[in-house]
């Protein structure tokens, strides 16, 4: 059983991204069913990216990143720049360029 709990950023605060909220593995929190369905990340990535030539540097963005009805899920780490970024961890905020791309 994994177990979840909302991301939170250097203040204390939910983090989200595009509005949706952000999750990840815990040793204890919720299991990660309350995030509902898991959806499909590459179409939400299409959608959201105007210059369809970006899309591959988005998606490895989003390597780490799986999207459900009810929240972003990330695991395992693989890229940690966004997910770093969002929540504030470690003296470097600068955005990742991929997020430019994202509309």
């Amino acid at each position: 059983m994994c177990l979840i709990r909302r991301a939170k950023n250097g203040c204390g605060g939910d983090v989200t991204f595009s509005g949706i909220p952000v999750y990840h593995k815990w040793s204890t929190g919720f299991r990660q069913s309350i995030l509902g369905n898991k959806l499909d990340k590459n179409a939400w990535i299409n959608d959201n990216v105007e210059e369809k030539k970006y899309i591959g540097s988005v998606t490895r963005l989003f390597v780490d990143w799986e999207l459900y009805e009810k929240g972003w899920f990330v695991t395992p780490y693989k890229n940690k720049h966004l997910f770093y970024y969002r929540c504030q961890i470690g003296c470097n905020y600068t955005p990742p360029e991929a997020l430019q791309y994202i509309k």
